[in-house]
């Protein structure tokens, strides 16, 4: 049957663990009413009772349709009082990541050469995650009239550049895009701290990257921070390792409409 066969097998959450959660708190609550369960219900509570079971439905993860969809972030100055503070000091930036990354940039006027310029942009980004030799990229705009690829050092030391800042991070996320501009750019060089970041303070967070970068246009925000699709596999080996990414980093691809199916709970 199904639940033999996937008895050995190992299953990830990969979107909706706050359902589940849920899901569980939902469970527990019912068996404390005594209102039925598989395990501790009075003599004559239903076994299969609606608040035991939750909806899932299942991908193959080597499945090449199933991908991890960026979360770009944007970042906006503030003082300690949380109004707008003084602009971003972009060539500071740049230069405290020094050593770390190489840039690029990809400038333009006017929407024609913007196209161009971003069209550019991403097949570069694509190549340099996909290459024979990948390395990690991510891509920054300030709205100056170019966009900015961060491509990190062929020769950079993670135990002697990034010791510092990487020391505490498991081997299995040291080269994640996501964690690397947590760590080293909003960290390391915006001294955006990982309280800030968890109470999203200064920052947002955006599925659609003109989105983001439409934020920096309107002065929503100072920067924007641009990355590419993440390998389902990398999510399935941090997973694995016991470890968890950070917030707001993973958004797989496909996933059913919502409303589509309903598990109902009365009755």
């Amino acid at each position: 049957s199904f639940v033999r066969a996937m008895g050995t097998r190992k299953l990830l959450i990969a979107d909706g663990h706050h359902r589940y959660e849920t899901a569980l708190a939902y469970r527990d609550e019912c068996r404390a009413r005594g209102a039925g369960s598989s395990s501790d219900a009075p003599p004559g509570a239903p076994p299969d009772a609606p608040h035991e079971k939750t909806l899932a439905t299942l991908f193959a993860l080597q499945d090449p349709g199933v991908v991890v969809l960026p979360t770009h972030r944007t970042v906006r100055a503030s003082d300690s009082s949380g109004a707008p503070g003084a602009a971003l000091d972009f060539a500071a930036f740049r230069k405290s990541l020094n050593g770390i990354f190489d840039w690029y940039g990809y400038p333009f006027t006017g929407s024609e050469q913007r196209a161009a310029a971003l069209a550019e942009f991403r097949h570069d980004m694509i190549a340099r995650a996909r290459g024979e030799t990948p390395r990690r990229a991510i891509g920054v705009y300030t709205g100056n009239g170019a966009v900015y690829l961060f491509v990190l050092k062929a020769q950079a030391d993670l135990e002697g550049v990034l010791g510092e800042v990487l020391g505490n991070v498991p081997v299995e996320q040291r080269l994640l895009d996501v964690v690397l501009l947590h760590r080293v750019m909003l960290e390391r060089s915006l001294g955006l701290t990982p309280e800030a970041v968890e109470r999203e303070k200064n920052i947002g967070y955006h599925r659609d990257a003109a989105e983001a970068m439409a934020a920096v246009d309107s002065g929503a925000a100072q920067i924007a921070f641009l990355l590419s699709p993440m390998p389902a596999r990398q999510v399935y080996d941090v997973a694995l390792s016991g470890n968890v990414l950070p917030q707001k980093s993973t958004d797989f691809y496909p996933k059913l409409l919502s409303g589509l199916a309903i598990y109902r709970l009365d009755g």
